[in-house]
């Protein structure tokens, strides 16, 4: 176990992944028109299962690594919701390499399986 100086590319994806889950309700406050109702409940749900999500890994990956320094960056509603979803799952998947340990992996396999629910309830389910 890593007490110090976690690879800081661990805390950028964990501070993006906080911004990205913020954003989201943003998205879920502003949304309005035809859909919006399906969407704003998809959000919701999608929020739940992302913020527990990532409390799992950030909590996991310190019990790792150690220390972790995490910065949050500016966050703001996604113009494109669908856009945001796909940004974020490969964001993911470009970081895996990043944790490499089997069980942070399935954290990360969970999150995105929660962004292709949020991309299919906000797709088919309007």
């Amino acid at each position: 176990m890593k007490t110090k100086d976690a690879n800081p590319e661990i805390g950028k994806l964990f501070g993006q992944l906080y911004s990205f889950n913020e954003s989201l309700k943003l998205h879920h406050w502003q949304d309005t028109g035809e859909g919006s109702y399906a969407r704003h409940m998809a959000t919701d749900q999608a929020l739940e299962s992302v913020r527990d999500l990532l409390d799992r890994l950030v909590e996991t990956a310190y019990s790792v690594y150690g220390e972790i320094e995490i910065t949050i960056p500016e966050t703001r509603a996604p113009a494109c919701l669908k856009e945001a979803v796909c940004n974020a799952y490969k964001l993911i998947e470009d970081a895996k390499p990043l944790l490499s340990e089997s069980f942070l992996q399935s954290i990360l396999d969970e999150y995105q399986e929660a962004l292709h629910q949020l991309n299919y309830r906000v797709t088919r389910l309007q």
